[in-house]
């Protein structure tokens, strides 16, 4: 069947519905040349390839030449239409003029037309998408409604004056099998209703469509709906002349005419192009930000914005000939007038030549045992091109969608896209026939089987069609979901898989915007999604809303688990963990379960064969087309609640050199236990890197190989098409996935009531005491699932299954099922507690599917065991989406998560401050209140006001008796409480003082002692007591010291400005008894660990004053995993990437993983600072930071510290002399006393070289008037030697560049000339940053060019949000090319001696380069600049991405006036 001229067979011709032509007036008066559009959501959508009503119109007025223009757009609302960027309004289209038009309000798009199109007649077909919302948005939506027809019609489109507008209801919801239409039935009549009232109201004509499909469904035995709301062929057939006639006031006219047929067949050949360019594929390439690349100077929007042109004229060609039938004859369509589009430049000049198919497997590499074989390739089957997806029948046959025309057909396409269907030879197994099914399409990206026919992608639609008389070829097909969006064809659906229990996943990518209309609303849903779809039931669901790339891989286990992958960056998910239900937005980022060798990834599988090896089962097979053009193969083990993935020796890799054009697109497993799988065999690859219409794209070439393992026989093909219920049901029982799911396609095509009734009779015949009993029997429960039967009995068999992974999927089926089981929140809840967490992490998920406090309180029910990553991240999305009931319930005095206090801790965890302040006033919800740090000063006061008198206490005491337990981990929360004591009156103190001074011990933490020892001041009206404790140690006058800028009293505060000021320079004499007794400094080791989990660290910095000592020890750990190891965190690089290849890395979901560093010798430190891996920060969170002597006796330690984002800095109270004079500084600062000597003893440290960046950050707090210049220039000088001393990797610190900053503005109080002299000396120290990023799915940096300075140092950092990985390659001028194809070739393991993937190695043409960073990272190195003046180069080296992705890098030796005389 070709699908590019619609075929209308299949379709049972109706008897003539008679209707009374009225006398009056007719509420529609059509012109001769009138231009109607059809506009609207999905009725007036699906009508375009229906073409009744339109067939009908043109029969009835043939000698009017009118032009019909359908833009109807499934999903859409009155004010909602939801489009990718860019794409043409409906406004555009309504008064589409030939040539070229800017939006005045975007003028960097401009919109090409062929032809005009000005609407005199606007038909519109609103209000049931509206209807969802209810009665409760019925007056919003009469509001809308007026407006729109107002501005309706005051339009002039045509340019010749105001529209004619008749306004059109929803039809009504038709009661089909298993669905009760009332509800939906009510909100449908209701806005009718309102449609009538304000199309009365506006003057409009109104058809009521509502009551005429009630009475047309009471009147016909068979369903005229596909699914209770979108009309059939039939059922648009029946209502046409219905519509007809409420539109024309008179009869439409036999159905059964032969001109109808010809006329409709000439409409539905008009709308097919009409839709090929109006809802065209591609669209955010056309439009988007993608379209604006230009590729050797010509963009693509510059290319198809022509080739929409000619759509416009083929569109404009076709309605002559519907003109020519209307009035009895016909016309050919020459299509000889179509407008030129320009030719597109190749952006890689050399062609790749093509490695013969069987000679290609001499470069391919497989492991021991296994052998390769040619089955098919372009040379036999020219058909054969681009294969897309394959998957085997139940004949065994093997399907291919070939895309021939990759990326998408042209307006002068001759050779279309098509489903192939390959018969192999039995022997060989190699193909011996090919038959095309469906030929016509476009963009094929995937199918999949369904009963007797095929589900096919064709965006926007999803067919299903199916070949009725048997020739092998398709001859009957209905449009079962459309809004599936195809913003780019590269990210729309494909890889369509089935799940066990018979539904089918689709997907969406990145740009797309989706909405499908179905019976409980709009679907909508922005950029990558995977989606769930039941043909059997029409449910469509979004199943994992997800910020994927482009998601093409999807497999299920042999358990039943999803494992998605996005094809972009190659990442692997866990799909039960990211598939809880989400009401809108998407899940947040989750780890991979496998770290993959490398990206992309069009197509993966599960290996489950008996012919290979018992160790190879259930391992997962990973296509790639780019850096290692192979297939890659990792074991899957059990962990937790979920897997995780190891690389073993990949499958298939090829010698990229000799097989350059290698591109495995998909793999499956064969009916005799072989794999399958097909090679792309293109020479350019994705749509960014290449314009969409580059010549070099390849349309001839596609091949399919055979992998079998050698010593090991084939598996008989079992018989499966034709079979008996009892025989298929019998296969259930195979090993082979692939076998199991064929078998159910097939009971598919069988009655479900005989099915259901013969699995009953197999379940009878079990073997318990057989090892595959269990799954047996989730097999028979999944048969169930795909013929939509509930079983109570058999689904709580399921549920208590002796295998948890058994359980887990019945409770996966339960949430499925859960309106049709009585007591599914009573199952649910069992299953929350069980004793595997396999089993929690899909109770948990299914929780989110329900609309009840009551799933909340179960969900929870799973932290009263061991969680992991996987259960918390499910659990955190699953209370996200029940929030709103959850929430309501806490409002209304519902008790949540009662006995269960991990639960308790979570939902008060989960509840902001605001919500927290709605809460009865309870101890519960005050304490929350209390212990939360986002909750606000005055709302905390209230808060501790409220609970004291709840308690009969003052408030000191009930604040005491909340901090005290808070001591040792310390936090904001703590820090806020502890500031309220200084609000308190020194009489309440004064009755807790044991506490303050327990408080003001050494166990508590930093901030909190400090508090407390400012209350215990206050308390004493005198810095004396305070003073004369704090003067026995270090400690104590650090943290005194700092209770004397918490101390509201200035007076008070200023009182200690004798006694601190000396400290400047000398200590007190029991301190420096000390120190001299014990020596300078007594820290060795420095420690970092956790209690649980993953310590990954990117870099510790250890400080002895102002100099980083880390460097000069070394470093151990616990394990080491990733290659992470210990060293890594004192290499100097801060990089929080882990791909940069410079952190440290623990096992996985450790015991207590710890880092540790010995320093050698024993060292003097004030400071540690911590840094943190990049997008995995809170793995960090609450870790313990400990300094030990050498004799491993602990000197400081720090517990319960908050993760590190990026860094975090530790004051470390073991250089005493530092930290005083640190602590001194603040102080003195604070007091506001005597500015002048204070600038004076602080001049005097930096002459020294003491402390120099705390010193001048004291300087800088004080007053400028303060400032002495006669001590200024000593001090500059000072601070210079220290900023050479400094090394080049610690110049970009924070500290270093904000101590140059207060040294420049210290240099404004020298004359001009010196002040220059020192600016000078400074920036030759400073580093210059720069900051480099790349465009997320544009393959571009965000600069062009880059401008440096000559012989000076630079610090670029290379930000990546893009979901590819990219690096960035300075070289010499003219050689960028050169350098990046000399890396094609190469694997992304092969690394230079840096350690970076893709830079040729000790190549004198690189002057720097990073790794090569993944998605989401960032790395930063350091260079100096060339010190020649010139133009070089920058280029990102990852295969296929230099052609595009690439810069100018300018060297001058005068920057300023570079930039003047070129600032842009």
């Amino acid at each position: 069947m070709t699908f590019r001229s619609h075929s209308l067979l299949g379709i049972a011709l109706a008897p003539s519905i008679c209707m009374v032509a009225r006398a009056q007036e007719a509420p529609l008066q059509l012109h001769k040349g009138d231009h109607i559009a059809i506009v609207g959501s999905g009725l007036a959508d699906r009508q375009q390839h229906q073409a009744w009503l339109e067939a009908l119109i043109h029969r009835a007025y043939p000698d009017m030449d009118l032009t019909i223009r359908n833009l109807g757009f499934n999903g859409d609302e009155i004010n909602v239409h939801p489009r990718s960027e860019d794409v043409p309004p409906t406004s555009f289209f309504l008064s589409m003029k030939k040539g070229d038009f800017t939006p005045p309000d975007n003028t960097k798009v401009t919109y090409k037309a062929g032809a005009d199109f000005g609407a005199d007649v606007i038909i519109a077909y609103w209000g049931f998408n509206e209807s969802f919302k209810g009665e409760e948005g019925l007056q919003k939506f009469k509001v809308a409604l007026a407006s729109y027809l107002d501005t309706q019609l005051t339009a002039n489109y045509n340019g010749k004056g105001h529209c004619r507008v008749v306004l059109v209801s929803p039809i009504a919801q038709e009661a089909i099998v298993g669905t009760d239409p009332a509800k939906n039935n009510r909100n449908l009549a209701l806005y009718t209703q309102a449609m009538a009232e304000v199309a009365k109201a506006a003057k409009v004509p109104f058809v009521n469509l509502y009551d005429a499909s009630r009475d047309l469904y009471a009147k016909t035995k068979t369903p005229l709906t596909i699914n209770g709301i979108h009309l059939t062929d039939e059922g648009d057939k029946q209502l046409a002349p219905i519509q007809f006639k409420a539109l024309f006031g008179r009869e439409a006219g036999p159905m059964d005419d032969p001109k109808l047929a010809r006329i409709r067949q000439a409409v539905v050949d008009k709308n097919e192009q009409w839709h090929h360019r109006y809802r065209t594929v591609d669209q955010y390439n056309i439009y988007g930000g993608r379209s604006l690349i230009s590729y050797e100077g010509i963009t693509n929007a510059r290319i198809l914005n022509q080739e929409m042109a000619q759509r416009d004229v083929k569109t404009a060609n076709r309605d002559q000939r519907v003109w020519a039938v209307a009035k009895g004859g016909d016309l050919v369509v020459k299509d000889d007038n179509l407008p030129p589009v320009e030719a597109t430049p190749p952006n890689r000049k050399e062609p790749v030549p093509y490695t013969d198919p069987e000679e290609a497997i001499k470069y391919l590499k497989l492991p021991a045992g296994c052998k390769v074989e040619l089955v098919a390739s372009e040379k036999t089957f020219p058909d054969l091109v681009n294969p897309v997806q394959m998957a085997f029948d139940t004949k065994g046959r093997l399907w291919i969608s070939a895309w021939k025309n990759y990326p998408e057909t042209s307006p002068t396409t001759k050779e279309f896209d098509k489903l192939l269907v390959f018969d192999l030879d039995p022997k060989t197994g190699k193909a011996a026939k090919v038959t095309t099914f469906a030929d016509g399409l476009n963009c094929p990206t995937g199918f999949q089987f369904y009963k007797d026919g095929v589900l096919v992608m064709q965006s926007p639609d999803l067919w299903y069609i199916r070949d009725t008389d048997g020739d092998g070829k398709a001859d009957w097909k209905e449009r079962v979901l459309t809004g599936l969006d195809a913003a780019d064809s590269h990210h729309e659906t494909n890889s369509m898989c089935l799940e066990p229990g018979g539904a089918v996943y689709l997907s969406d990518g990145v740009f797309h915007r989706t909405n499908v209309e179905t019976r409980d609303g709009v679907v909508r849903n922005q950029n990558g999604c995977i989606y769930r779809y039941e043909p059997n039931t029409g449910k469509f669901i979004r199943h994992a809303p997800y910020g994927f790339a482009n998601p093409h891989g999807r497999v299920f286990d042999y358990w039943g688990n999803d494992l998605i992958t996005d094809a972009t960056g190659n990442v692997n998910y866990f799909g039960p963990a990211m598939s809880g239900f989400l009401d809108e937005g998407a899940h947040p980022q989750m780890q991979p379960f496998w770290d993959r060798p490398s990206r992309p990834c069009p197509g993966t599988t599960i290996l489950s064969s008996r012919h290979f090896p018992d160790d190879w089962q259930g391992q997962f097979l990973n296509t790639n087309v780019i850096s290692i053009q192979g297939i890659f193969r990792a074991k899957i083990t059990e962990e937790g609640s979920g897997i995780k993935g190891e690389t073993l020796e990949h499958l298939v890799s090829t010698d990229i050199q000799k097989n350059p054009n290698f591109r495995p697109s998909g793999i499956t497993v064969a009916p005799d236990g072989s794999l399958y799988f097909m090679d792309w065999s293109q020479m350019l690859i994705g749509h960014l890197q290449h314009h969409l219409r580059d010549p070099n794209r390849d349309h001839q070439h596609g091949r399919l190989y055979r992998i079998t393992y050698e010593g090991r026989p084939l598996l008989e093909p079992k018989k499966i098409d034709g079979q008996p219920v009892a025989a298929l049901l019998e296969l259930l029982k195979e090993p082979e996935d692939n076998v199991r799911q064929r078998a159910k396609i097939e009971l598919g095509k069988h009655d479900s009531k005989q099915v259901i009734a013969g699995v009953k009779q197999w379940i009878e015949t079990l073997d318990e005491k057989d090892p595959k009993f269990e799954h047996n029997l989730l097999e028979a429960l999944w048969v169930h699932q795909w013929h939509d039967t509930v079983d109570l009995g058999l689904l709580n068999r399921v549920l208590s299954s002796k295998e948890p992974r058994a359980r887990a999927q019945g409770v996966r089926v339960l949430g499925y099922w859960r309106d049709r089981v009585p007591n599914a929140l009573v199952l649910l809840k069992k299953a929350a507690a069980d004793e595997a967490p396999r089993v929690r992490l899909e109770a948990v998920r299914v929780a989110s599917f329900f609309r009840e406090w009551e799933a909340a309180d179960i969900a929870l029910l799973a932290l009263k065991q061991p969680t992991d990553y996987y259960l918390d991240y499910c659990l955190k999305e699953t209370m996200r989406q029940l929030a709103p009931w959850w929430k309501q319930a806490i409002m209304d005095g519902k008790t949540i998560a009662s006995g269960n206090p991990e639960g308790s801790e979570y939902i008060v965890g989960s509840l902001n401050g605001a919500e927290l302040a709605k809460l009865p006033k309870s101890t519960f919800a005050l304490n929350a209140m209390l212990t939360r740090p986002e909750i606000s000063s005055e709302q905390r006061k209230t808060a501790l006001d409220d609970l004291a008198k709840l308690k009969s206490q003052k408030p000191v005491q009930v604040l005491l008796e909340t901090l005290i337990p808070m001591a040792k981990t310390g936090g904001k929360a703590a820090e806020e409480l502890a500031r309220l004591l200084l609000s308190e009156s020194p009489a309440d103190l004064k009755s807790t003082r044991a506490e303050l001074e327990q408080l003001a011990g050494g166990q508590s933490a930093e901030t909190l002692r400090r508090f407390a020892t400012a209350a215990l001041i206050r308390v004493d009206g005198s810095i004396e007591p305070q003073w004369n404790l704090a003067t026995k140690s270090v400690g104590s006058l650090v943290d005194f010291l700092g209770a004397l800028q918490l101390l509201p009293d200035a007076t008070l505060r200023a009182s200690a400005f004798d006694k601190v000021m000396p400290l400047l320079g000398t200590l007190p004499a029991p301190i420096k008894a000390a120190l001299d007794a014990n020596g300078p400094g007594a820290a060795r080791y420095v420690r970092i660990e956790l209690p649980k989990g993953t310590l990954t660290l990117a870099e510790v910095q250890v400080f002895s004053g102002d100099k980083n000592i880390a460097g000069s020890g070394s470093a151990t750990q616990s394990t080491t995993a990733f290659g992470g190891t210990a060293d890594h965190a004192i290499d100097g690089n801060t990089n929080g990437d882990f791909e940069s290849g410079t952190q440290s890395h623990t096992e996985e979901n450790s015991k207590r993983p710890w880092w540790e560093l010995d320093l050698k010798t024993p060292q003097a430190i004030n400071a540690v600072t911590v840094w943190n891996r990049t997008g995995y920060e809170d793995r960090l969170d609450k870790f313990t930071l400990t300094i030990l002597d050498a004799k491993r006796k602990p000197l400081f330690q720090k517990n319960h510290i908050p993760a590190p984002k990026p860094s975090l800095r530790v004051a470390v109270p073991l250089d005493p002399m530092g930290s005083i004079r640190d602590s001194a500084i603040e102080a003195l600062v604070s007091m506001k006393k005597e500015p002048g000597q204070v600038f004076n003893g602080l001049a005097e440290m930096i002459v020294r070289g003491e402390e120099i960046p705390m010193a001048l950050k004291g300087v800088n707090r004080l007053p400028r008037n303060a400032w002495s210049a006669d001590k200024t220039a000593k001090m500059l000088d000072a601070v210079t030697a220290w900023a050479a001393r400094t090394e080049a990797s610690d110049r970009t610190s924070p500290e270093f560049i904000s101590t140059l900053k207060i040294a420049r503005d210290l240099a404004g109080s020298l004359s001009a000339a010196d002040a220059a002299k020192v600016s000078a000396r400074l920036d030759n120290l400073s580093i210059r940053m720069v900051v480099v990023k790349t465009v997320p799915e544009q393959l571009r940096f965000d600069v062009t060019k880059l401008v440096l300075e000559a012989g000076k140092p630079v610090s670029l950092t290379l930000e990546n949000p893009d979901a590819m990985p990219h690096n960035i390659v300075f070289v010499k001028p003219g050689t960028y090319k050169e350098v990046a194809e000399s890396v094609q070739a190469q694997p992304p393991g092969k690394l230079d001696s840096q350690g970076r993937a893709y830079v040729p190695d000790k190549d004198p043409r690189i002057l720097a380069a990073t790794k090569l960073i993944e998605a989401g990272k960032k790395e930063t190195i350091q260079f100096t600049a060339p010190a020649e003046e010139g133009t070089y180069e920058f280029v990102c080296t990852f295969p296929g991405h230099w052609a595009v992705m690439h810069g100018q890098l300018i060297v001058t030796k005068d920057m300023a006036a570079y930039l003047k005389a070129n600032p842009k």
